[in-house]
């Protein structure tokens, strides 16, 4: 008997149920195309593509990992898309002017670790100009909501919609937060205020 070294270079039409070497990083390069067409692409049309390309039938679980794995192959990982974030903030302020971003950071350190601290994001708001400016020609009425943000990194979008003459609605600032406390709901309030809707007699609906 003779052991080769080599690259493998022959692939078989049919691979059996428990083939280890068919894992969800192989699999991801042959279904990103279809995650990249429809991020909403369910589960079970993976698992049927795959059957399909392979001749296997993957478990659910394999199969939402490989999704997973495809998403992060064309937006990058959570990690990388979150640590942009203060670069986005930059951005949009330099090429949109006179635009309102405010956040709070928090500095973590783990004990007997000799890294500097961590700069952890705890809450951000932001706002365009041209939603300050048009906001002046609009309904003195505005309506406050949250919701949950699901993924790796929790929170709550914090969001102001205002209506104009037609009764259309668009959202006009935003925040995300830890979650819908008192002092988070006050922070809002008070950037909202300052930069947003200076003007008397202003009308807020909310659901609290």
């Amino acid at each position: 008997m003779k052991k080769s070294n080599g690259i493998h270079t022959c692939t078989n039409s049919v691979i059996s149920q428990d083939h280890v070497r068919l894992d969800s990083y192989v699999i991801a390069h042959n279904i990103v195309h279809l995650v990249k067409t429809n991020l909403d692409i369910e589960i079970k049309t993976l698992i049927a593509d795959m059957h399909q390309q392979f001749g296997y039938t993957v478990s659910y679980k394999k199969a939402w990992t490989t999704k997973q794995k495809a998403l992060e192959m064309t937006f990058g990982s959570w990690e990388q898309s979150y640590s942009y974030l203060p670069i986005w903030l930059t951005s949009a302020q330099h090429f949109v002017p006179d635009t309102i971003v405010k956040y709070k950071t928090l500095s973590s350190m783990e004990e007997g670790d000799d890294d500097p601290p961590r700069v952890i994001l705890s809450r951000v708001f932001w706002v365009f100009n041209p939603y300050i400016e048009d906001f002046k020609y609009c309904k003195p009425l505005v309506q406050i909501d949250g919701t949950f943000l699901t993924g790796k990194y929790r929170g709550t979008l914090l969001t102001v919609i205002r209506q104009d003459g037609s009764r259309n609605n668009f959202p006009r600032a935003f925040a995300i937060v830890e979650s819908e406390t008192k002092e988070a709901w006050m922070g809002f309030l008070h950037y909202l205020r300052r930069y947003v809707t200076p003007q008397p007699n202003l009308g807020i609906i909310s659901d609290r």
